[in-house]
């Protein structure tokens, strides 16, 4: 790099040479995040592994976090320690942590349309929610404390976290049916895909759906949300 400098204030080079190499340092540069960002990326998929350390079908409702979520938040940690901080400008700081979270999104999405996940009920749903509400805290906090607010003032690390929450604010809602709306769509589900959707929607069967049915349905606001997510469920097909 230093001789790069020297040869580019030296004056030796033209205008067009000298925005090559600019040009060569800039790949270099997005290179280095790149290899960074698949190192971490494959260590939080080591970690993580959300198809096996969720319990799809749990007849106990979850009060916190699953056990996997303190590894998943200790590989980003590692991430943001002020060694870390010392080494890295807070532009890679920023591309490599939002990889990160945008890759844990993807994870949680993708555990969803999983073939090996061929149906799932609430408690998984909410097993999950409550994972992603410790990581959105954290990226919160690792946002700010980074100083990364002061810079990027327009966006956030929980921003890369959308399409996971999103579809978990879906699966959760008590009228899933308004993902069909196109104004509600837009305002709470716009970074959903429709297929997606439907795949994992489908996919959704709680207790009531089962053989002891007529137990789960003396909860009327069960009973009501089953019939919404049913409906959404009719749509979605009509609409493929």
């Amino acid at each position: 790099m230093k001789v790069m400098l020297s040869t580019i204030h030296g004056g030796a080079v033209g205008v067009s040479q000298a925005m090559q190499i600019a040009a060569n340092i800039s790949v270099l540069e997005r290179a280095s995040y790149l290899a960074l960002l698949n190192l971490v990326n494959t260590k939080l998929d080591e970690f993580m592994n959300i198809t096996e350390n969720i319990n799809w079908t749990s007849e106990e409702t979850p009060q916190n976090g699953n056990d996997h979520i303190n590894e998943v938040g200790y590989l980003p940690a590692i991430l943001f320690l002020s060694t870390a901080q010392q080494i890295l400008p807070l532009d890679a700081l920023h591309k490599v942590g939002s990889g990160a979270l945008e890759h844990i999104s993807n994870s949680i999405v993708g555990a969803f349309l999983s073939d090996s996940v061929r149906r799932f009920n609430a408690n998984a749903v909410l097993s999950l929610n409550n994972d992603l509400k410790i990581i959105e805290d954290f990226a919160d906090e690792r946002f700010h404390s980074t100083g990364l607010s002061e810079i990027y003032k327009e966006g956030s690390f929980r921003g890369c976290l959308l399409e996971a929450r999103q579809l978990i604010n879906l699966l959760s809602s008590s009228q899933p049916e308004n993902f069909m709306n196109p104004v509600i769509r837009q305002k709470n589900y716009d970074a959903l895909d429709y297929k997606n959707v439907a795949s994992i929607c489908d996919k959704f069967k709680d207790s009531h759906d089962g053989i002891f049915g007529s137990l789960s349905t003396r909860n009327t606001k069960q009973s009501a949300r089953k019939k919404s997510m049913d409906m959404l469920k009719k749509r979605l097909k009509d609409f493929n």
